[in-house]
């Protein structure tokens, strides 16, 4: 996984760094919300992403219970709901959707640089 902003969390990071901070994120640190540093939010909405079929078209609905899911399978300590997540994955790249929000799909490009 390539965290795409700058600084010191810019780079690659190995399965195994990533399987292990995601196990910390999600299950031991206590956090409520949305992390801070970028290369945990970065492995967060990775994590997302690869709960969903890479070339699969979306409804709304049916994004928001994958997301719902995710959030409820994975991150139990996560305490926002699918759309702010869909939003997050929509706005760091993530997801790409239609203009009017009608479907959803793991964009091809991957992240965006910010």
């Amino acid at each position: 996984m390539k965290t795409t902003r700058g600084g010191a969390d810019a780079g690659f990071i190995s399965k195994e760094v990533f399987e292990a901070r995601l196990v910390e994120l999600c299950l031991r640190s206590g956090m409520k919300g949305f992390p801070r540093r970028h290369r945990d939010q970065q492995i967060l909405l990775k994590s997302v992403v690869l709960t969903l079929e890479p070339e699969v078209e979306y409804s709304e609905r049916q994004i928001d219970d994958k997301l719902a899911f995710w959030l409820a399978d994975i991150a139990r300590s996560i305490q926002f709901d699918s759309v702010t997540l869909r939003r997050w994955l929509v706005d760091d790249g993530y997801l790409d959707r239609h203009r009017d929000g009608s479907a959803y799909w793991v964009s091809g490009a991957g992240p965006r640089d910010a």
